[in-house]
């Protein structure tokens, strides 16, 4: 994923007038996914005891349409790799009105892993919550396709939808970060170093 370009997107406003292009591993999953027909989905499942607010789910989803995930695959003609347009129809999220019954919740969650994603036109993700027949719990699944965002990236999109979209930078400025800077000067100098010249 070309992680660099979605930090600080604000999906609708140009900053840069250079086209944002897939990288080579981007068009490798691509062509994985449009001409060999072999998708690669990432998903993530959640199971939250008792009740959950409907509405903070969907306040999730809306986020997440406004953040590393609401971007989809333009093609164009000529050569080159295609380019990213971002759009918070990337994304789409619902209520599963039939409820899953006891004990068949690992079926549920495999069988959203299989729901079709369009990296195109969309949705390439699909957030789906549902509540088991026993009222005892309840089910929430984020697939999203590889092309779109990796594992790492996904899940960095959520604690930003949660935590809001600084959480990133506040990471890279914490301290252990702040300590880690000072001591690069060191070891670019060649100290630090154990007997044998590996560094530490």
């Amino acid at each position: 994923m070309n992680f660099a370009s979605l930090v600080g997107h604000v999906p609708g406003v140009s900053t840069d007038s250079t086209v944002d292009r897939l990288t080579a591993d981007d068009d490798l999953v691509v062509r994985m996914d449009v001409i060999l027909g072999l998708p690669v989905v990432n998903q993530t499942l959640w199971r939250f005891p008792g009740t959950v607010d409907v509405d903070a789910i969907a306040s999730l989803a809306d986020k997440l349409r406004r953040g590393r995930l609401s971007r989809l695959v333009a093609t164009h003609r000529g050569p080159g790799r295609a380019y990213w347009r971002y759009t918070p129809d990337a994304g789409h999220f619902s209520v599963q009105a039939e409820p899953v019954a006891v004990g068949e919740e690992e079926q549920w969650g495999r069988a959203q892993a299989d729901a079709d994603l369009d990296i195109e036109n969309g949705p390439a993700w699909r957030l789906v919550v549902a509540r088991t027949a026993d009222d005892a719990s309840v089910l929430v699944s984020l697939v999203i396709s590889h092309v779109i965002a990796d594992g790492g990236t996904g899940a960095v999109a959520v604690l930003e939808a949660v935590h809001g979209p600084g959480l990133h930078a506040r990471h890279r400025s914490g301290p252990g970060v702040e300590r880690r800077r000072r001591r690069r000067p060191a070891l670019d100098r060649g100290e630090d170093r154990d007997p044998d010249g590996a560094r530490e």
